[in-house]
């Protein structure tokens, strides 16, 4: 795929929960097409696959040749958590593969995002998508399950959720 727009890369910050339920600050990349003034986009909520080290958090590397700006040169506002362990949150334990807080990290993202558009004048068309690879499967899959349980906004905006290939090997992952 060739890209399409020009992308805007802006790391937001806001606040979340660790796995305790204690609040916490964290980060994550928003990435803007440029497109042409009052053009609307849909969002999509990209969520990264398993990382070690927190140079790999979205909001770390953004490169062109990673997911969030690929996707954002199609024409998606896209929206990636760092995950509580990483960014503005690195030095806090990760709670892997645990449901309440990798969905909140995505879905506290997703709030603080519509607020930063709303203030910046970037609009969206209404649509959300959520996509994730390897850990960013099994966020993907919490999210759209707290997303669907919460009902709202973000419930009616929901078009379609793409999970894809959950970490199979968890007990080499963990040990790693």
């Amino acid at each position: 795929m060739a890209p399409v727009y020009a992308v805007n890369n802006y790391k937001l910050t806001y606040v979340t929960t660790d796995k305790n339920g204690a609040p916490v600050t964290a980060s994550g990349l928003v990435s803007v097409p440029a497109k042409a003034a009052g053009a609307r986009s849909p969002v999509l909520s990209y969520q990264h696959a398993t990382t070690f080290r927190d140079a790999q958090a979205p909001s770390n590397k953004v490169e062109p040749v990673e997911p969030p700006i690929v996707l954002a040169s199609l024409g998606y506002i896209v929206v990636s958590a760092d995950y509580v362990g990483f960014g503005a949150a690195k030095g806090i334990e990760h709670p892997y593969l645990t449901s309440a807080p990798s969905a909140a990290a995505v879905v506290d993202l997703l709030a603080a995002a519509q607020t930063w558009r709303q203030q910046n004048g970037v609009a969206d068309n209404g649509q959300l998508f959520l996509a994730g690879y390897s850990e960013g499967g099994y966020a993907t899959m919490a999210a759209h399950r707290a997303i669907q349980r919460a009902g709202g906004a973000l419930a009616a905006q929901l078009q379609a959720a793409v999970p894809g290939a959950g970490p199979y090997d968890v007990q080499a992952t963990l040990d790693a």
